[in-house]
């Protein structure tokens, strides 16, 4: 099994794209599993301190595994039970650019529209992350003003 794991993992990081892109099936999704526990338990959260560098192409490539892992049921277990993480996702206020607004946005959507993120995240979350989808990637609060005459 480690050597599957070792040639899977080498072929995803140097394989012509069509050999990289392929449908997911269960079989697949369990040996992708496999793998990322087999790569150290402490991966995501590194993954996720990547994600909170200031650096838009670091911060976008995290925020580009986070999502790949969000269309998987194991990796939303992952996310889920990773301390402050759907929190983090759900901070507007951590991204200041296009880029990195949309890379999150995104990942926001990968989430809302598996079939099985209603059945990992709490109700709260799902509402939240709806809620977040729906407003799109450069939504904004609205600052209220009162100006005071005198």
């Amino acid at each position: 099994m480690d050597e599957v794991l070792d040639v899977m993992g080498s072929k995803m990081r140097v394989a012509p794209t069509e050999q990289r892109v392929e449908y997911q099936t269960d079989d697949l999704t369990g040996l992708l599993e496999l793998w990322w526990a087999s790569v150290g338990g402490t991966t995501l959260e590194k993954v996720v301190a990547v994600a909170r560098q200031p650096f838009t192409d670091l911060h976008c490539a995290a925020l580009g595994v986070i999502n790949s892992l969000a269309s998987m049921p194991w990796g939303q277990r992952l996310i889920y039970h990773e301390p402050g993480l759907i929190e983090y996702i759900l901070d507007r206020t951590t991204e200041s650019d296009r880029l990195g607004k949309e890379a999150k946005w995104t990942l926001v959507e990968t989430l809302v529209k598996s079939p099985s993120a209603s059945n990992i995240f709490t109700e709260n979350h799902m509402v939240q992350l709806e809620k977040f989808y729906q407003q799109g990637p450069f939504y904004i609060e609205a600052q209220v003003e009162v100006a005071l005459d005198g």
